[in-house]
């Protein structure tokens, strides 16, 4: 008897010792930690808890546990009662919650696990704020890990999905910690049933309608019994060499990123510098590109190289809208990706002159004042495609322009680039398109349409940033000549 219970002692100690380890290993616990434990009921949560307990005066931790009942399962709300009375128990605050997962994956086109997964997370983040957690631990196993590879070498992934899950990553304000990643299941079975600690049995884990099952139940015990016994622990080895060599290439990643100019509405790089990259860091930078403006959404393989090959045969003025939110552009010699925008244009008729009018178009707010004036000034002639270039800064302009009032006439018109618009810059002689403009100054198809144009009678007499035109310059009588102010700024 009494050396029956120094082996339970020995392998209770076994196990707490190896995830304790792993603890130190990768930071997971501090001093005084507040950590929600997901318990979920079945073996891997329940021994996470009592494992968690077992450390608690070590780490002089605050614990709690959490339960959402998925209503995937017929005797799911058993499984909360369960989990509801084990915290009780132990003294420890219970949070419980319920979402129609069914419902869910069905409302929003998520496949039931997607679905499960969204939810469980969403609830466990509430939890934890009204537990005033830091941590949020959660149960996956190193059989979690290798069937997780599996997975997505299966349905198809790159070097970011084969280094598997990790110890920690963030959640939110909240760290998720993985304490047992590195434990078998068979080790915290062994673990509970020497603790002589219950659990509840998941019968959704033998439906093998769920892909991650038929890799449980079949393709891994096959994997073990005909090519290599220690499948699972090759694996969860791949998956911590790949984690290393993937933060190498993040590290380069980020040094090409901040190459990368960034406005308010998108970020652009060198396209030569681009396809002088590596290929590995031509994808990783596609991907993390496209992550800033999509929201979270992930790019495929194929599609990935159907943008590589768009940008090696780049011509400027091609653009190409990926999915549904986000616009790849090549813009002269850099390529362009961003939010997908309306295209607007704005028109105002019949402005009085004298007169001011304001007006806000995209990000940008602009005010207008026009006034007679006795006198001409010279002003300092700014570069064109500079000037927008400040706006993208952030940085406010201010422009001024003289104009024979009497060639103007009391209205003014202000509206944006229309195709096909032309007009007679002072000193160029002749009329040019405005279109032929805006590519001699490498002005970007995202800009044109925010640039305001000033008419009179259906003529263009001014293109704001670049000359006036050559009919309505102020001429040898100074008499009568029309001022025009044009403030532009970054809106709020």
């Amino acid at each position: 008897m009494r050396l029956r219970q120094e082996i339970k002692m020995k392998a209770f100690v076994s196990v707490v010792k190896k995830i304790l380890g792993v603890i130190g290993q990768y930071h997971l616990l501090s001093k005084k930690d507040r950590v929600l434990i997901a318990v979920s009921g079945g073996t891997d949560s329940m021994a996470l808890l009592h494992v968690l307990l077992e450390l608690r005066e070590i780490f002089e931790l605050e614990l709690a546990v959490a339960h959402l009942n998925h209503h995937l399962r017929e005797h799911a709300s058993l499984d909360l009662e369960f989990v509801r009375r084990e915290a009780e128990m132990l003294k420890l605050p219970f949070y419980g919650g319920s979402e129609d997962v069914k419902l869910i994956s069905k409302n929003e086109g998520l496949s039931p696990e997607e679905a499960a997964r969204k939810v469980r997370y969403e609830f466990l983040k509430k939890a934890a704020s009204s537990f005033g957690a830091q941590k949020i631990a959660v149960a996956h196993t190193q059989n979690d890990q290798a069937e997780t590879l599996l997975l997505r070498m299966v349905k198809g992934t790159g070097g970011e999905g084969l280094r598997g899950m990790r110890f920690s990553r963030p959640l939110d304000s909240y760290i998720l910690i993985r304490p047992l990643l590195d434990i078998s299941k068979k080790e915290l079975k062994n673990f509970l049933q020497k603790k002589n600690i219950s659990w509840r049995e998941d019968e959704s884990n033998q439906e093998m309608a769920f892909l991650r099952n038929k890799i449980r139940h079949s393709l891994m015990p096959f994997l073990e019994k005909e090519f290599n016994p220690v499948m699972v622990e090759s694996l969860c080895r791949l998956a911590s060499i790949l984690d290393e060599e993937n933060e190498f290439l993040n590290r380069a990643l980020e040094k090409v990123f901040l190459k990368c100019k960034k406005n308010e509405s998108g970020l652009s790089l060198d396209l030569k510098f681009f396809l002088s990259l590596e290929m590995a860091l031509q994808r990783r930078l596609i991907r993390k590109l496209f992550w800033q403006f999509s929201l979270g959404k992930d790019l495929s393989y194929t599609l990935v190289e159907e943008i590589l090959s768009f940008l090696k045969n780049a011509q400027s003025g091609k653009k190409w809208d990926l999915l549904e939110d986000v616009e790849l552009r090549i813009e002269f010699d850099r390529f362009w990706i961003g939010p997908i925008h309306c295209k607007q244009t704005f028109s105002f008729e019949k402005i009085r002159v004298p007169g001011e009018i304001s007006w806000e178009m995209g990000t940008w707010s602009f005010k207008m004042v026009a006034q007679l004036s006795s006198q001409l000034h010279n002003q300092e002639k700014k570069n064109f495609p500079e000037i927008y270039k400040n706006l993208s800064e952030r940085k406010p302009i201010e422009l001024v322009e003289y104009f024979d009032a009497a060639q103007v006439g009391p209205e003014i018109q202000i509206r944006s680039f229309e195709p096909g618009d032309v007009y007679d810059p002072i000193g160029l002689h002749g009329f040019k398109k405005l279109k032929k403009i805006f590519i001699d100054e490498k002005i970007p198809l995202r800009d044109r349409l925010q640039i305001p144009l000033f008419l009179s009678r259906g003529k263009i007499f001014w293109l704001t940033g670049y000359r006036i035109s050559e009919s309505f310059k102020v001429g040898s009588n100074q008499n009568a000549i029309l001022k025009i102010s044009l403030e532009i700024k970054k809106g709020c």
